[in-house]
């Protein structure tokens, strides 16, 4: 983006373009463009501000797990599937124990592929594109977020997102994910691209209600403690201040 007074500020590039800072949304988009040599006195890392949008909790949780994104291959939509359906088939026929619902939001290129899955499986509710409020308050009720993605994103802001409402978020450990989740205190990490450990998370999460309403309760504390608009607005201060006072000598 450009700053006013002509301060230059690209998310990347070379230090040859006389930019007083580079900044980046997490260190893994750092660490995927180390290649570039950019002067690590000038490189900071700012995540993207997630507003608070939910005061409290709701008092009870459905036995129910969310995917809120895109749907498609990078984001993880077919190994959603292959998981959900391990899932079911490992955990059997449980008389008197409800399974689990998935409850997906979000549209894209999987779309038909998605409606056709789910037509077939009673367990899953198909939402299609949602509006920001019904989706925070969606997250806020149910007992884990799933973000299966297949590609390393470089900030998982539906993570955040989630824990901002309370709600631990269940994601691949690859690309900004550990980086944001401290598995097993305010989320889950599973190994990337394989269905059969998301499906055991799934297993744990319908066993174990108790101990994901203890992660949601510290992924709220960690939203508070990492990642609060006050907090990300004074990183934000701070390096406009640092481009002020060290402009770049040719």
């Amino acid at each position: 983006m450009t700053a006013r007074r002509g301060h230059r500020w690209p998310a990347c590039g070379t230090a040859a373009t006389g930019a007083r800072g580079y900044v980046f949304i997490s260190a893994a988009q750092r660490d995927l463009l180390g290649s570039l040599d950019l002067p690590s006195e000038r490189v900071f890392v700012k995540h993207n501000l997630i507003p608070r949008r939910l005061a409290a909790p709701p008092a009870e949780r459905r036995p129910a797990v969310m995917y809120a994104g895109r749907l498609d291959q990078a984001k993880g939509a077919r190994l959603l599937m292959a998981s959900w359906d391990r899932y079911l088939a490992v955990r059997g026929d449980h008389p008197g124990e409800p399974p689990l619902r998935l409850v997906i939001a979000g549209s894209g290129p999987l779309d038909g592929e998605v409606t056709a899955w789910a037509r077939t499986r009673e367990s899953v509710e198909l939402l299609g594109l949602v509006d920001r409020a019904r989706c925070v308050k969606l997250m806020s009720g149910v007992r884990a977020v799933l973000l299966p993605s297949t590609w390393e994103e470089t900030f998982g802001l539906t993570a955040v997102e989630a824990m901002a409402a309370s709600t631990p978020p269940v994601a691949a450990g690859h690309g900004s994910f550990p980086e944001l989740i401290t598995a097993g205190t305010d989320g889950v990490l599973f190994h990337p691209g394989d269905p059969s450990a998301l499906a055991d998370v799934l297993a744990d999460i319908e066993s174990d209600p108790e101990r994901y309403l203890k992660l949601g309760a510290h992924a709220r504390e960690t939203y508070e403690r990492r990642f609060n608009p006050e907090r990300n607005l004074r990183q934000l201060e701070d390096i406009y201040r640092f481009a002020i006072m060290n402009p770049v000598r040719s």
